[in-house]
């Protein structure tokens, strides 16, 4: 599902060839909302969920996560209802007509972030080591 909804999806086909992240289980680490013209909002957050192959680089340093960092771009909010770190993220990504919806749902199911987007672009995707358990 990300991957057809994502503009520059070759990013992310690179590290993880023909499988695609599972979007589930995310922990939401930042948001920041951008004004100007047309309204950005850029959204990081890390999984666990690993590509089958991982590149050289990330065996060396015995890569345990990632972090994705996305830009979506002429953002309407509809829903934030963000408390600290969320864990246990689910993100949805939806087409719509005009563009655009975007749900992150905590492990109840309750809506933390909703907005519709223009589109969707990767800033980019680091493996990083991280003992911390989720």
């Amino acid at each position: 599902m990300l991957l057809l909804n994502i503009e520059n999806r070759d990013i992310i086909k690179g590290i993880y060839k023909e499988k695609e992240p599972r979007l589930e289980d995310l922990t939401l680490r930042e948001v920041s909302i951008i004004t100007g013209l047309d309204v950005r909002l850029i959204v990081k957050f890390v999984t666990r969920d690993l590509p089958e192959s991982l590149p050289i680089k990330w065996k060396a340093t015995n890569v345990n996560c990632v972090q994705f960092v996305i830009e979506c771009v002429d953002v309407k909010l509809k829903i934030v209802d963000i408390i600290d770190e969320c864990q246990h993220i689910k993100l949805d990504i939806y087409n719509e007509i005009d563009g655009k919806t975007v749900i992150f749902r905590d492990v109840f199911e309750k809506v933390v972030l909703a907005l519709e987007v223009k589109w969707i672009y990767v800033r980019s995707i680091v493996g990083y080591t991280d003992g911390y358990e989720f």
